[in-house]
């Protein structure tokens, strides 16, 4: 019994905490299915942050607008033009030279002096040339008197002739008398035609001595401008095999023309009566207006580039061109007017992935994607060509792809 009572008493404690434990054990459970449910909340979250992230930032297919590079079809006038190289330079210029050696003695004039015709420009020392002008004067004058005498014996040996030939007829004097004043008269006939020949060769000798007494004095040819002076007074003139040019003038200055150098693969577009404009150096913001007044045939090979002549001619009222000016010359050769225009890399752009077409086209852009229209094409002046079509003016038209439309069309390629 007491064992029993013992046992029972043992018991007793451990039968009252049973249900702390039990609450205990429920309590930890929920905490344990709590912090499992946050953690796969914060799996779940961690995901959806992961997937929202990769949706956001994977790449994707560029918009058609993003995809080529644009320009606007617009209206307005093509001017189709050829540059050239040129020089001005006087319409007529004259180099006046020295037909005579010597020292010279005076320069009457300088650069940019306005001159007349027969105004004379400078002087030789004559003194040798007045020598030899008093020299043929004073052989004119000896020849003059020989042909006189001549002209005296003649008329004597006819005299002669006629007595002999009256005392022939009597039978005074016999045949060889005769014939001597016949032979007589003929020797006298001779002298004189030599004589008169001497005489015109010593007067054309004086002619000569006279004019090269001219050329003494160099005279301007023509009215115009002093535009070079290439002597001085005291410098020695040799003109023995070409005449040296003393002085250079220009005619008018206030008409220049400029000498073009058009280049043989030009040279077809260039007629005459075309107009033209120019700058000069001298001006930079100046442009002169001209005209094309003749293309010349002849070929000029400068380093295996063959280049043909057109002469501009342009007013210079105001003096501003001085002849030797190098100008940059642009000559208009064709022109439309009020025409639609796109740029010319339109006309040349293909989409990829699209076969080529028959006939000229080019690519609209639109929201749908691409859209080709065949055009026809019209004058170009190397930037923008003309055309006709199913086009209005603000149409966009594609020139070129872009970057991202190259990775576009490069993705596709690669995909197929």
């Amino acid at each position: 019994m007491v064992d029993l009572a013992l046992d029972t008493a043992a018991r007793e404690p451990v039968a009252k905490p049973a249900e702390p434990l039990v609450e205990l054990v429920r309590i930890e459970g929920g905490r344990r299915r709590r912090r499992r449910t946050v953690r796969w909340a914060l799996v779940a979250v961690a995901a959806a942050m992961i997937g929202i992230g990769t949706f956001a930032w994977w790449p994707r297919p560029a918009p058609f607008s993003e995809r080529f590079g644009t320009a606007l079809v617009t209206r307005g006038d093509i001017v189709r033009r050829v540059s050239a190289t040129g020089r001005v330079e006087a319409r007529s210029t004259v180099q006046v030279g020295a037909q005579v050696s010597g020292r010279i003695a005076e320069v009457l004039v300088d650069f940019d002096d306005r001159v007349r015709t027969g105004q004379v420009l400078a002087r030789f020392e004559v003194a040798s040339f007045a020598a030899q002008l008093e020299q043929a004067r004073a052989a004119v004058a000896a020849a003059r008197a020989d042909s006189r005498r001549a002209g005296l014996e003649v008329a004597e040996a006819r005299r002669e002739h006629e007595r002999t030939r009256t005392l022939f007829a009597r039978g005074v004097v016999g045949s060889a008398e005769l014939d001597a004043a016949k032979d007589r008269v003929e020797l006298a006939v001779a002298a004189r035609s030599a004589a008169r020949a001497q005489l015109a060769l010593q007067q054309s000798a004086l002619s000569v001595a006279q004019t090269t007494m001219g050329y003494t004095e160099i005279r301007a040819p023509i009215d115009g401008i002093v535009i070079s002076r290439e002597v001085e007074p005291g410098q020695t003139v040799a003109a023995s095999f070409q005449a040296p040019v003393l002085f250079e003038i220009a005619e008018d200055l206030r008409r220049m023309r400029v000498l073009a150098s058009i280049d043989e693969a030009d040279v077809g577009e260039v007629a005459v009566r075309q107009p033209a404009s120019f700058t000069v150096d001298a001006y930079p913001s100046r442009t002169f207006s001209a005209e094309v007044i003749e293309l010349r045939s002849a070929p000029h090979l400068v380093q295996s580039v063959v280049t043909y002549d057109a002469v501009l001619y342009v007013d210079n009222d105001d003096l501003a061109l001085k002849p030797g000016m190098t100008a940059s010359v642009e000559i208009e050769t064709a022109a439309v007017y009020d025409v639609l225009r796109v740029p010319n890399g339109a006309l040349h752009f293909q989409l990829p992935d699209e076969a080529q077409a028959d006939g000229d086209g080019l690519w609209l852009a639109a929201p749908a994607g691409p859209r080709r229209a065949p055009v026809v094409r019209g004058l170009t002046d190397g930037i923008v060509t003309a055309v006709e079509g199913e086009l209005h003016e603000g149409d966009a038209v594609i020139v070129e792809l872009t970057e991202a439309g190259r990775k576009a069309y490069g993705d596709d390629d690669d995909d197929d």
